[in-house]
């Protein structure tokens, strides 16, 4: 599919809205990663012109003026383009998401930025080739490399109150006013 049709699918309302009707974070994730868009995307970000434009892309969304009452008219549509480009290129993906966290009213793209922000560190494959003329975010450790990745499936990284101590939790309630 062209680079265009694809953003113009990505960026419609009926996207939007079977991406909306997801009632987590998880399953908003796998709507979109089963979202023939989606993949598709990921398949054009093969050539690294197209990660150029998707970038260009998220720029153009994130300077747009919105209405602060409403939520964010792209808000999915830059969610897909960072899930996408975290897929196939990490490096350009946290320039996108740098930009996206200066966007207002958005729901789903700070979830995703949140899940790259706190990415797993993991070893490359001995063979893991990289694309011309991409470089990806590395941690030197020893003699290893480490190559960050961002894996949208991994366990939320939220306090949940049932972590909280018994005795905490029941002063914490009480404090709320009636």
């Amino acid at each position: 599919m062209k680079l265009e049709h694809l953003f113009d699918l990505i960026e419609s309302d009926e996207f939007r809205t079977d991406a909306n009707l997801a009632t987590d974070y998880r399953m908003f994730i796998r709507c979109l990663l089963n979202s023939e868009p989606e993949r598709s995307l990921v398949a054009e970000l093969a050539s690294p012109t197209a990660k150029a434009r998707v970038l260009e892309r998220v720029k153009r969304l994130c300077g747009v003026a919105t209405d602060v009452r409403y939520e964010h008219p792209w808000d999915v549509a830059i969610s897909a383009y960072l899930i996408a480009l975290s897929r196939a290129a990490p490096s350009i993906a946290m320039i996108a998401a740098v930009t996206a966290s200066r966007c207002n009213q958005t729901w789903w793209t700070r979830h995703v930025i949140q899940d790259m922000s706190t990415v797993s560190v993991i070893s490359p494959p001995s063979s893991a080739t990289k694309a011309v003329g991409e470089r990806r975010p590395t941690r030197t450790t020893s003699s290893k490399t480490n190559v960050i990745s961002f894996d949208p499936f991994a366990e939320p990284r939220i306090r949940s109150v049932a972590s909280v101590d018994r005795p905490e939790r029941d002063r914490q309630i009480r404090s709320i006013p009636a």
